[in-house]
């Protein structure tokens, strides 16, 4: 699988594998965040991170990974969501997933989902386990329904969740969004070609 990394403004794209995208701004709701020159998002203390210009006709296909999540705030679980944008907007209708999670060493364990809600279901977060996320987007940027997965894991507990945002808009960004407090972390994103 190559390897390689592309502005989001550029529209040479090398046929099959992976290209990291550069977003063209990032803005966040309280804290600190930036871009740097190969597209590695990092952000501090933020309530929310939103990336413009990563979504193009390049690309159908996007993997997101959201690395060294830690909440900054408080005990206990973080709740951490995605939710597509256009022209600096968020959008806040017509998302569909289900989710089941499970705790490593325990059966504790269980299924959440959402039915035309405000968001994807991206990740959790604690303020002493670290946490990672891989989700994967299809056909953000054409006019078709986007699909969306998720895959989770920090040294506790996995979560897999999978669903679509019903509306044809064009997308070219998305924001990670926190239920309460704050939040530390990297984000990367790479367009898919085959």
């Amino acid at each position: 699988m190559a390897i390689g990394r592309i502005n989001a403004s550029l529209t040479g794209v090398q046929p099959g594998g992976l290209a990291k995208i550069v977003p063209t701004s990032v803005a966040v709701g309280s804290g600190s965040g930036s871009v740097d020159s190969n597209g590695n998002v990092t952000f501090s203390g933020v309530s929310s991170v939103s990336l413009n210009g990563c979504f193009s006709s390049s690309y159908d296909n996007y993997f997101i990974t959201l690395d060294d999540l830690i909440k900054d705030t408080g005990a206990g679980d973080l709740q951490i969501y995605l939710r597509l944008r256009v022209s600096g907007t968020d959008s806040s209708t017509g998302y569909y997933w289900g989710q089941h999670y499970s705790l490593w060493g325990s059966s504790t364990g269980g299924q959440g989902n959402l039915n035309n809600g405000s968001y994807f279901v991206a990740a959790g977060a604690n303020n002493t386990i670290k946490s990672s996320s891989l989700i994967w987007l299809q056909n953000p940027f054409t006019t078709k329904m986007t699909d969306f997965q998720t895959l989770q894991t920090r040294q506790d507990a996995s979560s897999y969740a999978g669903g679509y945002n019903s509306a044809t808009t064009s997308y070219t960004g998305f924001s990670i969004v926190t239920a309460s407090n704050l939040l530390t972390g990297t984000i990367r994103v790479y367009g898919y070609s085959q």
